[in-house]
């Protein structure tokens, strides 16, 4: 597919493609490419919870 003017770099005509590696787009005149498949390379993983104790009570 042909996207007319959509290149960030020159403003040129960028082309979509893909290959064993995932979807992208290059641009015809200046040759900038552009991933379409943004998957993290490493898993995101949540920060553990911290672990919640018996309050605390003020003897007097």
């Amino acid at each position: 597919m042909l996207y007319l003017k959509s290149c960030k770099k020159c403003g040129g005509d960028m082309y979509q493609e893909k290959d064993t590696y995932g979807h992208f787009r290059q641009c015809l005149q200046c040759g900038l490419v552009q991933d379409l498949d943004m998957k993290p390379a490493v898993p995101i993983q949540k920060p553990a919870a911290k672990a919640v104790g018996a309050p605390k009570i003020a003897v007097a």
